[in-house]
């Protein structure tokens, strides 16, 4: 068996010698040139250092006969130059010279590491002869490492053959159109049953194979193209036991076309394994499988005509079959179920449980029931299934048959059925609870209420007049964490400019969040002690909805699912809006009783001033008695009654609850000096002060006796046309003065007006 051309060659010889020649005499370089043709090498020729160097880059020389006196770059610089480079480290290097031989010119040179010098005029023998010396040892050395390469490439070569002998595959080379052997490994003879002589064509070696149209198609495409052929169990007919009568085989085979250095295909390597055997079995098998499936026809016919799903399994829980209800149910076609279990199809694990004791049951020869709810793409659904055993002419159990049927809808059904019972029964305990008129009772029961039968937790939220927000109301389904959501209102205020219920209190819009991931916290809390307190809380669902009534946003009624896996969908917001509504109304209807309360108790108050007004005789007692009986009744302890003076000044005619500073200070206001009270009285108009602070920023003046107080109400008191003076009051805390209690200070001031004007007239009447 002789070597394939592709693996073996004879080594080229190595190519000529480069000798460079750097002289800037264009003479000089004629002449070199001239004396070292004779050498049958390649004479390269620079005229500068530069472009010796430049040369020097690409080229790999035998010699560089290099003249010491160049410009620009000298020849010991370019020596230099050539000695610190990789390539050119080691060329050897003649100097040439026009000067006298001098021992220290030399020996520079030699450093330089040149391995002679000529000095011109030289003898051409003699540097013909120096030169052939050192190209003989360039090309000696070329020749050794292409020897070093060829006995490398004959060693792979070796053993790339003895590879291909041992090969597991049948393994032919051919050459060209008529398919010339030139390798066949044991394997190859094997299997077409015969030695194959090298070097005769295949119409010879294989004369049957000549008459087979798609094994010479197939060989002759692989040639004509240049790309491969790869059959899988490929036919082919072999006369392997030389009796004239052929067999067929099957092959998984490639044509693999092999070229040569000028890129034409000229060989081509075959490479087969036989599967004839693997191919009869299989052929086998199916034969023997018609008449099983022959009586699955028959199962497949009923099975695929009831609205039930079917499948069956064998004793490894893989499917053997599904019918097409599966696709409707989960949306995949049935022919990808069959060979798979239901872990490898992506079922959940969490329900395989059920099969589990459903199988075992089945295969012990039992039936077996169970229910399951199941994810499909459309939602959860809830099935009732049977498994059953079944089994072959010997009795034994081969594969159980399950057949589940939807219950979805019933289920829905008794759910909704008994989700509307729940609703009923919460809405009338609600509708019971929100008809006191005890807002806050009311609201802290509403939450006891829906936890934890609508959320894990759940808390209200007021919005005051002000736009302040109050939390009046908070639950827990653990009882020790209630007070928690206390603390986070009150320790971190809810303000309307914030989302979450802030949002909902601004917009009057509710809030779902039906899904509210941990890392979504950091981003809403204020602070880590908040996300903390948070955190312990819980937060997974939330729902808000304002309390409304009148078209107002009244507050909001948070519900939050945290404890348990429960989520808040769009369908709990009608339910929870018809929750937030009733408790609206119940909260405007304690409002407005509280208001009515009010009005009434003020009512009360006015008449109790009034008596008193009614026995004051002169200024003085009317003043007493309006900072005695009016400030009560006011909400306050601190008043001072000005009266006009002719000059137009204020006259203090009774101070009460204020420091001596004040007193002092504040008795006399005399015109033209500014001052809020003497403000008021001029212009008849009231004055409401909030804060100590929005008053100093009107009267800075006042700042050093406006600590001790918060709000102020200036009232003028007026009889007729013209002004009788003020009446000043002081609070300790900040207030807005709501329209209900302004409407009550004015009408005390002019009941203090009216007894003023009494006790004057009285006064004047006297003799």
């Amino acid at each position: 068996m002789k070597s394939a051309a592709p693996l073996s060659g004879a080594a080229p010889a190595p190519a000529p010698a480069s000798i460079l020649i750097v002289d800037d005499n264009p003479n000089q370089l004629v002449a070199l040139e001239a004396l070292l043709v004779p050498l049958g090498q390649r004479i390269v020729k620079a005229s500068s250092g530069e472009e010796a160097l430049r040369l020097l880059l690409g080229l790999d020389c035998a010699l560089v006969l290099l003249d010491v006196h160049l410009p620009g770059i000298d020849g010991f610089e370019v020596a230099r130059l050539m000695r610190e480079r990789e390539r050119t480290h080691r060329t050897p290097i003649i100097f040439l010279s026009g000067l006298t031989a001098d021992a220290a010119f030399t020996s520079r040179g030699y450093d330089m590491g040149a391995v002679d010098f000529l000095f011109k005029p030289f003898d051409p023998q003699v540097l013909r002869a120096k030169v052939e010396v050192f190209v003989e040892l360039y090309l000696h050395r070329e020749r050794l490492k292409l020897q070093a390469e060829r006995d490398k490439a004959e060693t792979e070569r070796a053993r790339l053959l003895s590879l291909l002998v041992q090969t597991p595959a049948a393994i032919a080379l051919t050459r060209g159109t008529d398919f010339v052997f030139e390798f066949a490994n044991p394997l190859y003879e094997k299997v077409v049953g015969r030695s194959v002589p090298l070097g005769r064509p295949l119409r010879e070696v294989l004369p049957e194979v000549i008459s087979q149209p798609g094994v010479m198609e197939a060989l002759r495409r692989a040639m004509r193209t240049g790309e491969p052929f790869v059959g899988r169990e490929f036919p082919v007919t072999l006369d392997r036991r030389g009796t004239g009568s052929a067999e067929e085989t099957f092959f998984d085979l490639v044509y693999q076309p092999l070229r040569d250095e000028h890129g034409e295909v000229t060989w081509l390597l075959t490479h087969a394994v036989e599967v004839t055997e693997q191919v009869r079995a299989r052929r086998k098998l199916e034969f023997t499988e018609v008449e099983l499936r022959q009586r699955e026809a028959e199962f497949r016919g009923l099975a695929e005509n009831i609205p039930d799903l079917v499948a069956r399994f064998d004793r490894r829980h893989r499917l053997l079959y599904v019918n097409p209800v599966v696709e409707r149910i989960l949306g995949l076609p049935p022919e990808r179920f069959p060979g798979r279990t239901m872990d490898e199809l992506g079922m959940p694990l969490e329900k395989m449980s059920h099969w589990e004791g459903a199988f075992h049951e089945a295969f012990s020869g039992r039936n077996a029931s169970l229910e399951f709810v199941f994810p499909t793409p459309s939602g959860p659904r809830s099935f009732e299934a049977h498994v059953v055993p079944e089994r072959d002419d010997h009795g034994e159990v081969r594969s159980v048959l399950a057949v589940a049927r939807d219950v979805t809808e019933a289920r829905n059904r008794e759910q909704a059925l008994r989700e509307s019972e729940g609703r009923f029964r919460l809405m009338a305990e609600a509708s019971e609870l929100l008809s006191s008129l005890e807002d806050r009772t009311v609201l802290r029961k509403l939450t006891e209420l829906v936890v934890p039968r609508l959320a894990d937790w759940a808390a209200v939220d007021l919005l005051s007049e002000t736009g302040t927000v109050e939390r009046v109301a908070a639950d827990h389904c653990e009882p020790e964490k209630a007070a928690l959501a206390f603390e986070l209102a009150r320790r971190w205020p809810i303000d309307t400019s914030h989302r979450g219920i802030g949002q909902v209190l601004r917009t009057g819009e509710p809030l779902l969040l039906e899904h509210l991931p941990d890392e979504l916290l950091p981003s809403l809390a204020r602070s880590e002690e908040h996300l903390r307190l948070a955190r312990t809380l819980g937060f997974r669902s939330a729902l808000s909805v304002p309390l409304l009534s009148r078209g107002r946003v009244l507050g909001a009624l948070t519900l939050v699912h945290s404890e348990s896996d429960r989520r808040f969908s769009g369908k709990d917001l009608p339910l929870v809006q018809e929750l937030a509504r009733r408790a609206g109304l119940a909260v405007d209807n304690a409002l407005l009783y509280g208001e009515a309360r009010g009005a009434q108790g003020r009512a009360s108050r006015l008449q109790a001033v009034a008596a008193a007004l009614s026995r004051a005789a002169t200024p003085e007692d009317v003043a007493r008695a309006i900072l005695t009986a009016g400030l009560e009744s006011a909400g306050t302890h601190a008043g001072i009654i000005y009266v006009r003076e002719p000059q137009g000044g204020l006259r203090a005619l009774h101070l009460q609850g204020y420091s001596e500073e004040v007193v002092r200070t504040q008795s006399h206001l005399p015109a033209g000096s500014p001052s809020p009270p003497l403000d008021v009285a001029l212009a008849g108009e009231a004055r409401w002060f909030s804060s100590a602070e929005e008053l100093v920023a009107r009267y800075p003046h006042l700042a050093a006796v406006a600590g001790a107080f918060e709000a102020r109400a200036g009232l003028p008191l007026r009889a007729e046309e013209h002004s009788l003076g003020c009446l000043w009051l002081s609070f300790p805390d900040k207030r807005c003065f709501s329209p209900e209690e302004r409407d009550f200070l004015t009408a005390l001031a002019q009941l203090c007006s009216q007894a003023l004007e009494r006790a004057r007239l009285f006064a004047r009447a006297l003799p």
